[in-house]
């Protein structure tokens, strides 16, 4: 198999594999029942046990999403627009303008209402399924490290730390959205499938056109 045949392969296989887990997980919050029953067991738990120094770390958590994302969005884009690398900025644009669309549509199609505990910390009307923090921090951080990869020469080890540290700053945003209450576990987990499946889609497309 061609090197394009496998970055086509390997992209389709983890967008299938993301797309599934994230129907699977989005039927199950709409049919409510044990998935909703947990989601509001954890919420309530968590909400129990908040601190003010807890409130305050998990604040700047959230902030490398929004506006942390988008501000690294802007930046990365003028960087690749300065070195001319147009394929790149044209998945970095996919990635992020794409999957900030595709996390809108979502939300609308599914329209759950945020956690009760969620008025402490938002004050707008917003839906909480899938979340948009955690599928922007999927979204900015791993195409950053994929395209880091791209304009830097790195070994392996280097290549696994780029990628280990893109996964520690998604987890942060991830736990800091279920810690604030302001999302339930199933939110993060559908929207850290839907990135999945949409950074399958942009890195796939650039590593088909590069090869």
């Amino acid at each position: 198999m061609s090197r394009r045949g496998r970055a086509a392969a390997i992209a389709s296989a983890v967008f299938g594999c993301a797309a599934m887990g994230y129907g699977a997980v989005t039927y199950a919050v709409l049919q409510g029942g044990r998935v909703t029953q947990w989601d509001q067991a954890v919420d309530t738990w968590i909400h129990a046990r908040q601190t003010p120094v807890g409130d305050r770390v998990f604040v700047l958590a959230s902030l490398l999403a929004l506006p942390g994302a988008w501000i690294i969005g802007v930046l990365v884009g003028l960087l690749l627009i300065w070195m001319r690398r147009w394929l790149l900025l044209g998945a970095w644009i996919l990635a992020l303008g794409g999957g900030g669309l595709l996390s809108l549509a979502l939300k609308t199609a599914v329209d759950r209402p945020r956690p009760p505990y969620a008025s402490a910390f938002l004050h707008d009307h917003s839906t909480s399924f899938p979340s948009g923090h955690a599928m922007n921090a999927c979204l900015c951080y791993g195409m950053l490290a994929y395209v880091v990869t791209k304009l830097v020469a790195l070994d392996r080890a280097r290549v696994a730390a780029l990628y280990a540290a893109a996964a520690v700053i998604v987890l942060a945003v991830s736990v800091s959205r279920v810690y604030l209450a302001v999302h339930y576990p199933s939110d993060v987990v559908g929207g850290l499938l839907a990135a999945t499946a949409w950074l399958a889609v942009s890195i796939g497309t650039v590593e088909c056109a590069t090869r």
